[in-house]
């Protein structure tokens, strides 16, 4: 099946939002390991008021809220260089052969 560059492009990122979508309805949703929305809570929010701008940040709290949108960027592009290395291997093994000679002077076929 041949598809234009518009709707390939389409469908890969079809598949990054349905990994989010299901990334949160089963981490956040059914299991609660992980927030759905948000930085951080408003009570982490309210402790940090009067801190630096950048306390927040080293909380745990942030961390949880970081983690599983990050999990997913990570997900979402590992799977492009496995694509591209299989891609490959599909294309050197669709070759007749490569012939060349070992030290020995036998022919090789591979």
């Amino acid at each position: 099946m041949n598809l234009s560059n518009g709707a390939q492009s389409s469908l890969v990122t079809a598949f990054g939002l349905l990994v989010a979508i299901v990334a949160i309805v089963v981490f956040s949703g059914k299991l609660g390991w992980f927030p759905s929305f948000g930085m951080i809570t408003p009570d982490t929010y309210t402790q940090f008021r009067d801190a630096p701008f950048w306390r927040p940040y080293l909380t745990g709290d942030f961390a949880m809220h970081y983690l599983l949108p990050f999990a997913v960027i990570v997900i979402r592009y590992t799977y492009l260089p496995l694509l591209i290395m299989r891609t490959s291997v599909v294309e050197t093994s669709g070759r007749t052969s490569a012939v060349g000679e070992s030290r020995s002077g036998r022919t090789l076929s591979v």
